[in-house]
């Protein structure tokens, strides 16, 4: 009897234009500011603290190696001797800088950061803004050398000091392998590519994970290249419609509507060409 890998996914993919530069400072201003400079105000505070509060992040290993987690939490303290307001910041308030000094490819879309509701923070309280967060889920980090990151707080948080870490070389995951593999063969700006979901078998060594292709805008299209990694025979499991072929990580399938086929006719050509798959006949 053969055995079955089956999957259900349900995928809700959210774009939201980007736009950090609020009021009326400068781009150059805004970057000095969150990457550690003057805040462009005549005779500025230390910018890691403000009225009373400050921020930090924590590490929580001693070791990062690309391919394996690597989880920061950032605190909230209030250093002074009465109670604070303050807003929390949602979406992406930490800023990643690659050892080239570029950011690093976000696997999950630039999302806007935003204010969310207004707490209260306690005299000498200290608090968790953001609890182990694994960036190699959100951002693409499969090269080794020195990183840095930074929390930028909006209009109410104060920024952190610069954190730098030691990323060690290491395999990257499969996902993130795939991944910039296709970011060479997207057919413009508009396309990403993004690891979504993985589901793993344990009994049978196999798991399944989808790849999405989403191209932003008014119409927004979605593809959905499905990867399973399994040891054995293409026979031995139920591969989805559209096989595409395999490659040395696994098994492959495309579901693009025809809306991406229109304004991306090479898509099947391409990704095969781009993951080295041998096609299926």
């Amino acid at each position: 009897m053969k055995r079955e890998i089956s999957f259900v996914f349900f995928l809700t993919v959210s774009v939201y234009q980007l736009d950090i530069f609020a009021g009326d400072m400068n781009e150059a201003d805004y970057m000095r500011m969150i990457m550690g400079g003057t805040s462009g105000i005549q005779n500025p505070q230390p910018l890691y603290d403000i009225n009373g509060l400050i921020t930090e992040i924590i590490p929580e290993s001693n070791e990062y190696i690309v391919g394996k987690p690597m989880r920061f939490s950032v605190v909230l303290e209030n250093i002074s001797d009465v109670n604070k307001n303050y807003k929390e910041v949602i979406y992406k308030p930490l800023v990643i800088k690659e050892p080239d000094g570029n950011c690093p490819y976000d696997k999950l879309g630039p999302y806007q950061t935003m204010e969310g509701a207004i707490k209260t923070i306690a005299a000498g309280e200290v608090r968790t803004l953001i609890n182990k967060k694994d960036i190699a889920e959100e951002y693409l980090i499969i090269k080794p050398g020195k990183y840095t990151i930074q929390f930028n707080g909006g209009n109410m948080l104060p920024v952190s000091e610069i954190y730098e870490l030691e990323v060690k070389d290491g395999k990257p995951d499969d996902r993130d392998i795939i991944i910039e593999s296709l970011i060479n063969v997207l057919p413009d700006e508009k396309w990403r590519a993004a690891g979504i979901r993985k589901e793993v078998d344990s009994d049978r060594n196999a798991s399944t994970n989808l790849i999405v292709l989403h191209r932003g805008g008014y119409d927004g299209i979605t593809v959905i290249l499905v990867y399973i990694k399994y040891t054995g025979e293409i026979s031995d499991i139920n591969i989805p419609d559209n096989y595409l072929g395999r490659n040395e990580l696994g098994y492959y399938s495309l579901n693009a509507p025809p809306e991406a086929l229109e304004l991306w006719p090479t898509i099947k050509k391409d990704i095969i060409k781009a993951l080295k798959i041998e096609a299926a006949n």
